[in-house]
């Protein structure tokens, strides 16, 4: 038998006790065993943004069993999941494909690093660069997530993703989507998405 212990985080990786709780919070798990875990809203939720998205860690971690044999390594296993709030105020058709708002994400470049400018209420999560949309991926591109109304700077080199630069991101449905931008001057302005191929 394994526990299982389950809480929720906030983006600054505070355990907290609302807005949202787990049930239970701890539970045995029987060899081949199943369970399953409930995220309860709580009055608090009400007191979130209303106008943007909010985010939270959900956190499981495995316990086993101590053994009484000698020379045995026993691991605890944790998984960490993202859970976005989004308040009914910017609620997206499921049948859209991406967030509304993509095309006025910008990129802003700083010396020699793009700013990415996030001005919907969404959190966009950049996975990779291109230079252009049927170049391959460049290596060294660290994954960011940008939150709503806000900006990050990329870790490639604004060289390195040059003067017609494509971001992957992950939609609603986990699926990757290209984002290309034409640049003029130190502005690069998003165009329409693409499915990669």
């Amino acid at each position: 038998p394994y526990l299982a212990q389950v809480w929720i985080e906030d983006a600054a990786e505070n355990k907290l006790n609302g807005p949202l709780m787990v049930l239970p919070p701890v539970q045995r798990i029987e060899s081949g065993g199943k369970s399953s875990v409930r995220i309860q809203a709580l009055p608090e939720l009400d007191k979130l943004p209303k106008d943007r998205e909010s985010v939270f860690w959900f956190n499981l971690r495995e316990i086993p069993p101590r053994s009484d044999k000698p020379n045995v390594l026993t691991l605890a296993l944790q998984t960490r999941l993202k859970i976005f709030w989004r308040p009914a105020s910017i609620a997206v058709d499921r049948k859209t494909d991406t967030v509304p708002g993509m095309d006025k994400v910008t990129l802003e470049r700083s010396g020699n690093r793009y700013v990415v400018n996030n001005p919907t209420p969404y959190h966009l999560t950049f996975v990779d660069g291109r230079r252009s949309l049927n170049s391959k991926v460049i290596e060294g591109f660290e994954p960011v997530m940008v939150a709503p109304k806000s900006n990050v700077t990329l870790s490639l080199s604004a060289d390195a993703l040059g003067n017609a630069p494509v971001l992957s991101f992950v939609n609603d449905y986990g699926s990757l989507r290209l984002l290309p931008f034409q640049c003029a001057g130190t502005v690069c302005k998003a165009q329409s998405v693409v499915t990669p191929q």
